[in-house]
């Protein structure tokens, strides 16, 4: 199949995408900067609720440390052996909100550098794979997450 109709999330504005051709533009996204203006005045108004979860997340990501550490829980870790000695799927879980609020708040410089060294670190890693997790870790995490005091 050579082209894909995307749909959404604006079904009055199929874009047709050609993915065995070279793709010109990166990250590779459902719109592109045609819609910014929309998303901006959206992001004050009928959206403004999200816009304002979104930063609460991007203020989450930057301000939770945990002691021993001085750098953010969700910035990947330096070290491969670090990062793949435990659960990491929250690095790339951390990824959309932080892209959504970079597009919305391109004048934002700290985040541009917290995401260019996050992104740094992931494409240094061999690869993305735990080599060692218990399993009573992802059930403490789970049980972690599902609390509502957090």
């Amino acid at each position: 199949m050579d082209k894909v109709k995307v749909t959404y999330p604006f079904p009055s504005k199929i874009r047709l995408y050609n993915f065995t051709k070279e793709i010109k533009s990166h990250p590779m996204l459902f719109f592109d900067n045609s819609f910014l203006p929309k998303y901006l005045k959206q992001a004050r108004t009928t959206h403004k609720h999200i816009a304002k979860d979104i930063r609460k997340a991007v203020d989450f990501v930057y301000n939770w440390k945990y002691k021993s550490r001085k750098e953010p829980v969700l910035l990947p870790p330096a070290s491969q052996e670090e990062f793949a000695s435990k659960w990491n799927e929250k690095y790339g879980n951390t990824l959309p909100v932080l892209a959504m609020h970079f597009y919305l708040n391109q004048q934002d410089k700290k985040l541009l550098d917290f995401i260019q060294l996050f992104m740094d670190r992931m494409a240094s890693y061999d690869s993305w794979y735990v080599s060692n997790l218990p399993a009573v870790s992802n059930f403490i995490f789970i049980l972690y997450m599902l609390r509502d005091d957090h």
